[in-house]
């Protein structure tokens, strides 16, 4: 919809009013927070929290260009941008509706201000996240990080996205074409 998301209940569509009465409307992901809470990302906008209940919304976070929103196994959830690089919600915050943006892993600072097309994970708890310029990067479950680029055969560093199959591989869209790795030879 052209003035802000609508949802369909009782046979109808009840608009939800956000607040930021940008000029760009543009939803670029919705992610469900918990049992309560929709989280949802805007291109030229701030981050919104819609009730599930009431449909009552609550601006999270300053103007950003939300590309990604990413739940991981631990219930966290990475926020990818276009040029705040990783922003990042606690498990623990989001449980008890309380959603305020934390520090990102001391491995992943040198992202601050990267432009971050996606963001994915595999069954291994491994993260990826797609970047502009500095390739793949992939963060372990112990927050260290490894990066996958050109040096490694990466066809290229502006990845675009990545997605890890149920087969152990990780796809990987790049401006070049799409690469294929083997998750279990990454490891």
């Amino acid at each position: 919809a052209d003035d802000g998301l609508r949802v369909f209940e009782n046979n109808e569509f009840k608009k939800i009013n956000l607040i930021t009465k940008d000029s760009v409307k543009f939803i670029s992901k919705i992610i469900s927070c918990n049992n309560n809470l929709w989280l949802i990302g805007r291109l030229g906008g701030s981050m919104e929290l819609v009730n599930k209940k009431t449909l009552q919304t609550t601006a999270i976070s300053p103007r950003l260009t939300v590309t990604q929103l990413y739940k991981d196994a631990q219930d966290n959830i990475w926020i990818a941008t276009k040029d705040k690089g990783i922003l990042y919600l606690d498990a623990a915050d989001i449980a008890q509706n309380k959603l305020q943006l934390s520090a990102v892993p001391a491995a992943l600072q040198f992202l601050s201000n990267s432009e971050i097309n996606d963001i994915t994970g595999d069954k291994e708890g491994n993260i990826y996240f797609a970047t502009v310029g500095k390739g793949l990067i992939k963060m372990l479950p112990d927050k260290r990080i490894e990066i996958i680029s050109t040096k490694n055969g990466l066809s290229s560093l502006h990845v675009r996205t990545a997605f890890a199959d149920k087969e152990g591989n990780l796809w990987i869209g790049t401006n070049m074409g799409i690469d294929k790795l083997s998750i279990n030879k990454l490891n």
